[in-house]
């Protein structure tokens, strides 16, 4: 791995399903801070595993869980 991300920030919506998931620990590899939005905890990214990312509690269809995912990634 190159870990060209270092230094960068990614948030994945759907980061508990299959694709998401992988993407998720794609982006680890590289070196991104990953925050992985789903709306269930459940089979994804948790505090618990903060060594893989972070879990974001997160409804796309919300404006106000989007805007507030974002501002995590601006800390």
């Amino acid at each position: 791995m190159t870990r060209m991300l270092e230094g960068k920030i990614a948030l994945v919506s759907g980061g508990r399903a299959r694709i998401g998931r992988a993407t998720c620990e794609r982006l680890r590899r590289e070196g991104a801070t990953v925050l992985a939005g789903n709306l269930i905890e459940d089979g994804s990214f948790s505090p618990r595993n903060a060594s893989s990312g972070t879990f974001v509690s997160l409804d796309v269809t919300s404006e106000e869980e989007v805007r507030a995912a974002m501002l995590l990634t601006a800390r």
